[in-house]
């Protein structure tokens, strides 16, 4: 279970690993995390599912290192990403019906004609 942290400057520098990773959710802010690493290391993430019943799955997305993203922009990234996320992106493009729909077509033609159907 991930520990929770203010969503402040000064509690995310005070922050520090026990043992080799420890996660800290941030207060206010669903999904993001903040892994810090035994060696000093410190990466923000995001966790979400996606899919419905069966099919959700849980993804996890690194937004950076926090020595290069701030408390502030990692929100804003964060927001984007759940965003996304709900409106059924997030997936990758395997789990896009688009996708799917095209892959028997590849038997038929070649793949750059598969790809045009695609994107065009």
């Amino acid at each position: 279970m991930a520990q929770e942290l203010k969503r402040n400057v000064k509690s995310i520098a005070a922050a520090y690993a026990v043992g080799k990773r420890t996660y800290y959710k941030i207060q206010g802010e669903r999904g993001l995390l903040l892994a810090v690493y035994a060696t000093g290391r410190r990466t923000w993430l995001v966790r979400y599912q996606t899919g419905k019943g069966e099919r959700r799955k849980e993804r996890t997305q690194v937004i950076g290192d926090a020595e290069h993203v701030g408390i502030a922009e990692a929100c804003k990234r964060r927001a984007e990403i759940m965003a996304e996320a709900g409106r059924g992106g997030g997936g990758g493009p395997a789990e896009s019906e688009d996708v799917w729909r095209t892959i028997p077509r590849l038997a038929r033609g070649t793949c750059q004609e598969a790809v045009g159907d695609m994107v065009g």
